[in-house]
């Protein structure tokens, strides 16, 4: 490559270190590195990480997730524990503090309950067997319920009858007579056999009479002093 004088612009040839012409020194060129582009090179960097700003923006990411993700896990957790202390239906309580039962209305209930208690077991001992007459009536055609001692007009007498009462009675001397509205249950080997609704005027039927069978049947009677019509 030729060089020129930088004195007076000869040509030089060669690596001559004055000039041939004006004898001026000839200052050697700038050596150039090789991919020398011009701009300075700082030395640290070729060992300079990537840029600052794509870390941060990763960063927030990844925390921004955390967050979303402990968030759910805390709310989870939270209406869970409110569903099975709170919502849970085994957990809730069969009746509130507000409508505690009046220790009175529980004592009356139970009283009410044995008195009913007593009542099954008097008919279920009635339908055992056939109670004995208490009192000797010397008329064939007259029953009596022997738990209220009431007489009543029995039209077809038969061995092993019995019956029960549930109307009023009036009483004439010695004995009680069934008397007004009510209902009688007939019974036979502990089974019943009839149930007549109707009305009875001293012991004898008197009146309009339902009677309904075991088997579904029913009739209709009329009756005037126990005399049927």
């Amino acid at each position: 490559m030729a060089n020129y004088c930088t004195k007076c612009g000869a040509t030089l040839e060669g690596e001559v270190k004055f000039c041939t012409k004006c004898g001026a020194p000839v200052t050697p060129p700038p050596q150039n590195n090789a991919g020398w582009t011009g701009l300075s090179v700082d030395p640290y960097e070729s060992g300079r990480q990537p840029h600052r700003e794509e870390d941060d923006s990763a960063k927030k990411i990844l925390v921004l997730l955390l967050s979303v993700i402990l968030g759910l896990l805390v709310f989870g957790g939270i209406g869970y524990y409110l569903y099975t202390q709170i919502m849970d239906p085994l957990k809730i309580a069969p009746e509130s503090s507000s409508h505690k039962s009046n220790p009175v209305d529980s004592k009356d209930k139970t009283d009410a309950a044995k008195k009913d208690a007593a009542i099954k077991d008097k008919q279920q001992e009635k339908k055992e067997a056939a109670p004995q007459v208490v009192e000797d009536k010397p008329n064939w055609h007259w029953i009596q319920d022997t738990t209220t001692g009431v007489w009543l007009w029995n039209p077809e007498p038969t061995e092993g009858e019995w019956i029960v009462w549930s109307g009023d009675y009036v009483t004439d001397g010695n004995y009680r007579y069934a008397n007004g509205p009510g209902v009688l249950t007939w019974y036979k080997n502990g089974k019943v056999i009839q149930v007549d609704n109707g009305s009875f005027e001293r012991g004898r039927h008197h009146g309009r009479f339902t009677h309904k069978f075991p088997s579904g049947k029913v009739k209709y009677s009329n009756w005037s002093h126990g005399r049927e019509l």
